[in-house]
């Protein structure tokens, strides 16, 4: 199952894409992702501001809530 997910809201620099992937990564089914043997992968793709992302539908949905707290986390923090 592949889903985009936008993150404009989420990403001001490179680095932050690259800690973003990586959080998702430790955070939601760990041994599920290329990196440590899994078959899940997930990357930015830059030119729209997107985070890619290749997983079973269980694993989907556990990165959509993510993605949903961290947007409200930084908006509170915003105002």
């Amino acid at each position: 199952c592949v889903r985009l997910y936008p993150v404009a809201d989420l990403i001001r620099n490179p680095s932050d894409a690259a800690n973003l992937c990586g959080r998702i990564q430790s955070q939601i089914a760990p041994m599920a992702w290329q990196k440590t043997g899994g078959v899940g992968s997930l990357f930015y793709f830059a030119p729209t501001d997107c985070l890619v992302v290749v997983q079973t539908e269980a694993v989907q949905d556990e990165v959509k809530e993510l993605l949903e707290k961290t947007v409200r986390d930084r908006h509170n923090l915003d105002q």
